[in-house]
């Protein structure tokens, strides 16, 4: 194989690659929200008042206390990971093509895994204004979305503290953690979209770390 030859062959697998990263993941610059809505991880608000020592993204470790609602409008409080064992929350938006297609199989992963303990939901990150209110032409946007996919599962606008900050200033979406029932945040973040099988041992991985105080 000569040199020629061997460059183009790396070349050609380097944008196989890459364009399978694409398919998975969506950058957080490519976000229709703005990003000046989104506070940095260290000037975080919760439960809607200034709050200037949050901690940085990378060392949050518990959702807080919150107010939000869900796409109708319902109000949802921290209580919402009191329901399941453990909660695996997907941070989304309508604008990211790998984060709507993976709904049918983050709903199948909901219907396989709720009698073990373990809840979904979804926050859709474009929905908050910049005046930190539901922004109602997204709100509208990702009901359409959700009822498209067929999920049953909670959808939920962020609140103006993006859960203590956790969810400030992402870069890859969609973006995946975990809650445990005392809203602290357990295990490792997932990056990206998965298929069901993918999801399957993800979540039995993290039940069986909880059960194992990991």
């Amino acid at each position: 194989m000569t040199k020629t030859h061997t460059k183009r062959v790396l070349a050609a697998l380097t944008a196989s690659l890459l364009s399978l990263s694409l398919l998975a993941a969506c950058g957080g610059q490519d976000s229709a929200a703005d990003a000046s809505t989104q506070p940095d991880a260290g000037q975080a608000q919760t439960d809607q008042t200034d709050q200037t020592d949050q901690p940085s993204k990378s060392t949050v470790t518990t959702v807080g206390e919150f107010t939000t609602q869900d796409l109708d409008g319902n109000t949802v409080t921290q209580d919402i990971f009191k329901e399941h064992k453990l909660t695996l929350v997907n941070a989304m938006g309508t604008w990211c093509s790998p984060c709507v297609q993976e709904l049918p199989e983050l709903q199948k992963l909901y219907e396989n895994m709720k009698d073990k303990g373990v809840g979904v939901i979804s926050i859709v990150t474009d929905t908050l204004g910049a005046d930190n209110k539901p922004d109602q032409a997204t709100v509208e946007a990702a009901k359409k979305m959700v009822e498209k996919s067929g999920a049953t599962y909670p959808f939920l606008v962020p609140d103006a503290g993006w859960l203590n900050g956790r969810l400030a200033n992402m870069e890859t979406f969609p973006e995946s953690f975990f809650v445990d029932e005392n809203g602290n945040i357990v295990g490792e973040p997932s990056f990206g979209s998965h298929d069901l099988a993918e999801w399957t041992s993800i979540v039995e991985n993290a039940l069986a770390n909880l059960d194992q105080g990991a």
